[in-house]
């Protein structure tokens, strides 16, 4: 498993070009998992964007695991839905794991959840999602 840490500046902020903020990228066998922990808002969504582009440009699956995120504001959703279009099509090419309170109603309120595959908990050896983009949707992290 190869892995690759974000390297924040002495001051602890995240340096553009020098690392991806808030965001952990891990290319395991069948996929690539972009982590990230904390809040997402406007300040912070860029730096996730670069890692996100770094996980896009895999053949692999891609897979968001929100499961450390405590907030996302609409600059966070929009990198998750420009994810979702620049896969095109396959519903299964992105998975959302563990979004939970307020990002996981952010996700309803939006209609995300409805475009989206949902995870609602972390699986491992390259298990599907939960609930696949377009089928009925359903509360996610209870």
């Amino acid at each position: 498993m190869h892995r690759e840490r974000n390297a924040p500046s002495s001051s602890g902020c995240p340096i553009p070009g020098e690392g991806v903020g808030p965001a952990e990228v891990v290319v395991e066998r069948e996929a690539v998992v972009v982590s990230v922990a904390g809040e997402i808002d406007a300040h912070t969504a860029p730096l996730w964007w670069t890692a996100m582009e770094q996980a896009l440009s895999s053949d692999k699956r891609l897979v968001v695991d929100l499961t450390e995120t405590t907030f996302m504001d609409s600059a966070g959703l929009m990198v998750l839905r420009a994810a979702r279009q620049r896969l095109g099509d396959d519903p299964t090419a992105l998975v959302v794991r563990g979004p939970n309170g307020l990002v996981a109603k952010s996700l309803s309120r939006t209609g995300l959840d409805r475009i989206l595959s949902i995870e609602s908990r972390p699986r491992w050896g390259g298990n599907g999602p939960l609930r696949p983009a377009g089928s009925s949707p359903t509360v996610v992290g209870r």
